[in-house]
């Protein structure tokens, strides 16, 4: 029995410590300093040399944006989130490119993106943002099935020339009822040939400024987030 006793207090005490581990790795700590954010960039690019952390900002528990600028004039965008107990860049824009970002923090939620972005300083007043899906038809399993064609603005003014802006109710709603219906079909066994909505923005620019470079993004490989670019679009596009 004394045996016995040994053993069960031995797994009661590895269970505490487990879960205490477990809590400790899942409860976010304090954000980063700049030290540190710079330490971690120089791990992906060692050859850029930060010139200002621009801001921090916190998008929710668990992800953090960081814009900032580079001394030959780079922008730098970091996406931030709280990966196995530590603050980690899951994802890294550099360069000129000027696009608005769809950052979807749960990657199996498409209804928790937001909108974050990057520009040049005292380029955009504003974009319309866009949720299209096509309209479409097409016979699976001798049924028919026709969806109709969706397209939802919502316009975001610039107060920076960068920002993280929660996508509205009236969006995440549309994406939420769009994604359970996919599901809905794909579990009675039909063949969901469905085209998933896409985002698109019109950018309103202060000046005569022309959009466009060789910037770069790419992910480094921690965290389940998603990053989606969301492409331009022209009037003659829209209905």
């Amino acid at each position: 029995m004394t045996k016995k006793r040994i053993f069960i207090v031995i797994i009661f005490l590895l269970s505490i410590l487990f879960v205490v581990y477990k809590l400790s790795i899942l409860k976010p700590k304090a954000f980063i300093h700049e030290n540190e954010i710079i330490r971690q960039l120089k791990e992906f690019e060692p050859n850029i040399v930060v010139q200002t952390i621009e801001d921090i900002i916190q998008v929710d528990g668990k992800h953090y944006f960081v814009p900032a600028s580079a001394e030959d004039g780079q922008r730098l965008s970091l996406y931030y989130q709280w990966v196995k107990g530590k603050w980690r860049i899951t994802y890294i824009d550099i360069g000129t490119n000027e696009f608005i970002y769809g950052w979807q923090l749960d990657s199996k939620d498409p209804s928790s993106i937001v909108f974050v972005w990057h520009f040049p300083k005292e380029t955009l007043e504003k974009m319309d943002v866009y949720l299209i899906k096509n309209r479409n038809y097409f016979i699976s399993q001798g049924r028919q099935l026709y969806s109709p064609k969706i397209q939802l603005k919502e316009t975001i003014t610039i107060d920076k020339h960068y920002g993280v802006q929660h996508i509205s109710e009236t969006f995440a709603k549309t994406i939420h009822h769009l994604y359970s219906n996919e599901l809905q079909q794909t579990h009675f066994n039909l063949i969901v040939h469905n085209e998933s909505p896409q985002f698109f923005a019109k950018y309103y620019y202060k000046t005569n400024f022309q959009s466009g470079g060789n910037g770069f993004s790419y992910t480094t490989g921690y965290g389940r987030s998603q990053l989606h670019i969301v492409m331009g679009i022209n009037e003659a596009d829209l209905e």
